[in-house]
């Protein structure tokens, strides 16, 4: 008996980003994860701004960029990387959050990262 992951509801939700990697296995392991994952189980709200990822060294790292310091609704942020975790517990993770204050937006592109959602 073989024992498959049921397949996961899908919100629909703007995806941009083109999913660039030499690990062509990996990139679309992870491209997958994470559109079927994580942007889907996290809220959608505009004070989301963007979502990045980067495989790095056998880590999946996931920066979620907001407005600024909201504590209700960052509980549901960790909700939703908790969740992803709880589905891949295969992967190791790295999640972060990250408020840009007012900062221009692009100037908080994590290095080496690939953008997978924008609000705007």
């Amino acid at each position: 008996m073989i024992l498959q992951k049921e397949p996961i509801l899908v919100k629909e939700r703007p995806i941009k980003g083109d999913w660039v990697s030499t690990d062509v296995s990996s990139s679309r392991f992870v491209s997958s994860a994470i559109e079927d994952s994580f942007l889907n189980l996290l809220p959608i709200d505009p004070r989301i701004k963007r979502v990045y990822w980067a495989f790095e060294n056998e880590m999946l790292r996931i920066w979620t960029i907001t407005e600024s310091p909201d504590f209700k609704f960052d509980s549901s942020i960790y909700k939703a990387q908790q969740a992803f975790m709880d589905i891949w517990p295969e992967l190791d993770c790295d999640f972060s959050v990250i408020y840009c204050a007012g900062k221009d937006i692009d100037s908080l592109h994590p290095t080496h990262s690939t953008q997978i959602y924008s609000a705007s």
